[in-house]
């Protein structure tokens, strides 16, 4: 193969595998942190203000990362700065947990405010070389909802969340393979021309874009909240650690399938069609979790998470690669 082609396709398995660790890690602790965090005694506001972190500080972390990568054409070596930073983070928790120390709620803050400012441009980054290539997107990503899906469901029989240390190592063990999945990316990228700013400042204020920013806000902030409460709901109707993990790795199943099959999809109508479409599945989901008690049917209102996550991912991704220039993403 010629040089080039190589390099695509390197690229593209590294992808693959950083993406597959990556969410894998997640996997692990978007379902059973607020479980650990409730087993160490911090419920109520304490627990939204941490878990809040993940999506508030993580809107910081790729900004400033991007601005840097911009400025000095680092993209793939500061992408593995934000792995060892979050590594290092979630590293404290495994460590004080294995020494049987109990943090309190701001050394707890703290951390996970360290590990949000790093997680985010752990994908952001990633994402930006994904749509920057000439494979489909949603192909690349899939194998990160593969690693969240296996992790997900591993977790249900590996990780007590009574138990102090184990959560955290798991935890720390996974962002370690994304950090040695990342090494093969490239390290350097082009440096956008100067005139990026107005560029940026004028997608940003454009009537269609800036109500897109706004329906992304809308929909970030729902699965926000879906993420810190879903398990939490799920453990206080009797389910036990193992159905969690079926009911987090059924909707991601879901997930994969949808990605996989994402181009077809994109080609049979525009990405503003299917976010509607996504948002009006989004509220019949959400309003239906709200009202069923029963686990049986919330385990089969799973699938959707395919329209209300996968669908409004890829399309949004579409529609940013669709309206933004190349050298803006």
């Amino acid at each position: 193969l010629p040089l080039q082609s190589r390099a695509v396709i390197g690229t593209a398995l590294a992808l693959r595998a950083y993406y597959f660790a990556t969410f894998a890690a997640l996997g692990v602790f978007y379902p059973y942190f607020p479980p650990w965090l409730e087993a160490r005694g911090v419920t109520g506001f304490d627990m939204s203000a941490i878990v809040a972190l993940r999506p508030l500080v993580g809107t910081l972390g790729p900004v400033g990362f991007g601005l840097i990568a911009d400025r000095l054409g680092l993209r793939g070596s500061l992408l593995r700065v934000a792995c060892v930073g979050s590594v290092a983070s979630i590293g404290v928790l495994a460590v004080t947990g294995r020494l049987s120390m109990e943090l309190g709620f701001w050394p707890l803050f703290g951390v996970v405010l360290l590990f949000a400012f790093f997680r985010g441009p752990m994908l952001a980054l990633a994402d930006t070389v994904a749509l920057e290539g000439t494979l489909t997107y949603g192909r690349l990503r899939l194998w990160g909802s593969l690693g969240f899906m296996v992790t997900a469901l591993g977790a249900g029989w590996l990780v007590d969340p009574t138990e102090l240390a184990t959560l955290p190592i798991v935890v720390t063990a996974v962002l370690l393979v994304a950090l040695l999945a990342a090494l093969p990316l490239p390290a350097r990228a082009p440096r956008p021309p100067r005139r990026i700013w107005s560029d940026v400042r004028r997608l940003a204020v454009s009537g269609d874009f800036a109500l897109f920013l706004l329906v992304v806000l809308l929909w970030t902030a729902s699965h926000a909240v879906y993420g810190l409460t879903i398990s939490l709901y799920l453990r206080a109707l009797g389910a036990r650690p193992l159905f969690i993990g079926v009911c987090w790795a059924t909707g991601t199943l879901a997930e994969v399938v949808l990605m996989a099959y994402s181009a077809p999809l994109l080609r049979a109508a525009s990405p503003p069609r299917w976010l509607a479409v996504g948002l009006m599945i989004v509220a019949l989901r959400f309003a239906l979790i709200g009202t069923v008690t029963s686990l049986p049917v919330l385990l089969a209102l799973q699938p959707l998470h395919a329209f209300t996550f996968g669908l409004m991912w890829v399309t949004a991704m579409a529609y940013v690669k669709q309206r933004a220039p190349v050298h803006v993403l």
